[in-house]
């Protein structure tokens, strides 16, 4: 069942993102109170049938596409309308994996506070590579020196 819990979390999260709508909003329109919904998303409880039927009409789906696991990536146009990236003067289909396009739905429901912590790490991250890459030139350089000794 903690399966089913985990999907159901991970596709109220896909349609959340998707409607640009936050949890707020979805417990208002569906008369849920936060709580609960939060234990939904957290994939802590799972709903009852009614609870389901509501979210799917609010978002426009069936039953199945919030209970089952859904196909993941760009090449499905009802999960994903597709992405174009521009490279050598055209234009190519971006493809994410499965653990990419979820880091996508993570952050696009993730609040403020959680999108700037990745965007730091993001840019730490990037530092990082640069100061690496400097010390490599600097010991490929001190390698040098010590041979022409």
């Amino acid at each position: 069942m903690n399966e089913n819990k985990e999907v159901m979390a991970s596709n109220i999260k896909y349609y959340m993102a998707r409607q640009n709508v936050n949890a707020t909003e979805v417990c208002k329109a569906l008369g849920i109170k936060q709580n609960t919904f939060s234990d939904w998303v957290n994939a802590k409880t799972y709903p009852r049938i009614d609870k389901i039927e509501r979210m799917a009409n609010y978002f426009g789906v069936t039953k199945a596409h919030l209970v089952e696991a859904q196909p993941l990536g760009f090449e499905n146009p009802d999960i994903f309308e597709a992405a174009w990236w521009e490279s050598g003067g055209g234009k190519h289909p971006l493809v994410l994996s499965d653990l990419e396009y979820g880091l996508v739905i993570e952050y696009r429901v993730a609040d403020e506070i959680d999108k700037q912590i990745v965007n730091r790490t993001l840019r730490l991250n990037e530092y990082a590579k640069r100061l690496n890459e400097h010390i490599k030139t600097y010991q490929s350089k001190e390698d040098d020196m010590k041979k022409e000794d």
